[in-house]
């Protein structure tokens, strides 16, 4: 799962990726990838840091508490 809420970053990473192979699911916020972690179940999460609403460290902590097998970057 890829999380930044920069949308031409989220593009560019997103993009960068799936040329990689790579399967992604994308969230804007640290709100809607907590959501999208319970739904999609990835096996990592790579996490802009300073977002609005929820930020990359409380991403973290809540992932973590709830899905420890879960790697976030």
């Amino acid at each position: 799962m890829l999380v930044e809420d920069d949308n031409n970053l989220r593009e560019i990473y997103g993009e960068r990726l799936l040329a990689e192979g790579y399967e992604i699911v994308s969230a804007s916020d640290g709100e809607e990838a907590l959501a999208l972690a319970v739904k999609e179940k990835p096996d990592l999460i790579i996490s802009d840091v300073m977002m609005p609403k929820i930020d990359g460290l409380e991403v973290l902590q809540h992932v973590k508490e709830r899905h420890p097998d879960v790697d976030v970057i």
